[in-house]
């Protein structure tokens, strides 16, 4: 019960970053600079939702995923795609990075 209101907001955002995910594979510039303003747009309301998700609503793993799978599909081609996805997830789970240390 206390999950309902963040699950749909996930269900929501995850049907938006499946719409994103299939134009992402389009080669024109034109869907490309749509497809970046999307996703940049996607992951600013992700953060708001995680922001108030007090209870990790069950559906917010789902919306990681896609998530996770738009940083790779926009990386796809480049050999340091593995190292932007772990730097992603330790961003969003909010862990320090080397270097970094607790404020």
């Amino acid at each position: 019960m206390r999950h309902e209101p963040r699950d749909k907001d996930y269900r929501q955002l995850a049907v938006r970053y499946r719409k994103v995910l299939q134009n992402l594979d389009r080669k024109s510039s034109a869907t490309s600079a749509r497809v970046q303003e999307d996703l940049a747009r996607l992951a600013k309301d992700h953060h708001r939702v995680r922001d108030i998700d007090f209870f990790d609503a069950p559906d917010g793993a789902e919306v990681r995923r896609l998530e996770e799978a738009s940083v790779m599909g926009k990386c796809r081609d480049n050999f340091v795609s593995i190292h932007i996805i772990l730097l992603h997830r330790r961003f969003t789970s909010g862990t320090l990075l080397p270097g970094q240390h607790q404020k």
